[in-house]
């Protein structure tokens, strides 16, 4: 039999015999109402910045829709691996972001940070800061106080599309009674020391 006869045999037969093209049936309501509701593939490349200027950094993310609802001031060094998403570049959401960041001193919203480090991470519109510690200098009474800074570590979490909670854990230590006095009035009683 020639081929251009075995090729027409076998179209035919899946064609016309019933069981040859039966397919299973496909559930609609099984796929995401919305492409961007699936799982976006990304591209993903490495960056390193040193001793960058941290407002500058914060307006090339708001340029992707990435706008965090904080003041920074400072320099840092920044290492981040970015994930673009195909066919979504334009949804901030459909990003990811992994990284570190480290600095001797920043500003967030005129509270001054000291040796500044976390790890990164964006996700489905979740900005996370892991391994977060840092030290805040204040002011001392005693002079014994002088020398430790109040260090705090822990973690945060903040919703940025659609804007919603922001959530903190943290480890605060060497905090002086004048610090605690100043969070609330209810803190007056404490009258010196180092927690």
């Amino acid at each position: 039999m020639p081929i251009v006869r075995q090729i027409a045999v076998v179209v035919a037969v899946l064609l016309f015999v019933p069981t040859a093209r039966a397919q299973p049936p496909v559930d609609r309501r099984a796929e995401p109402a919305d492409r961007a509701a699936r799982e976006p593939k990304r591209f993903h490349t490495s960056l390193s910045f040193r001793d960058i200027d941290l407002p500058s950094l914060q307006q090339r993310l708001e340029r992707f829709g990435l706008r965090l609802p904080l003041t920074i001031a400072g320099r840092a060094s920044v290492r981040i691996t970015i994930g673009f998403p195909w066919g979504a570049l334009f949804h901030a959401k459909a990003y990811e972001l992994r990284g570190e960041i480290q600095s001797p001193r920043l500003t967030i919203e005129s509270i001054e940070f000291e040796r500044f480090a976390a790890r990164l991470h964006y996700l489905d519109g979740v900005f996370s800061l892991e391994e977060l510690a840092f030290d805040i200098a204040g002011e001392r009474t005693a002079p014994q106080e002088a020398a430790l800074p109040a260090h705090v570590a822990g973690t945060a979490r903040m919703e940025l599309i659609p804007r919603g909670a922001l959530t903190a854990r943290a480890n605060i230590s060497n905090v002086a009674a004048a610090q605690f006095q100043a969070l609330s009035p209810a803190l007056a009683m404490i009258e010196s020391g180092v927690f």
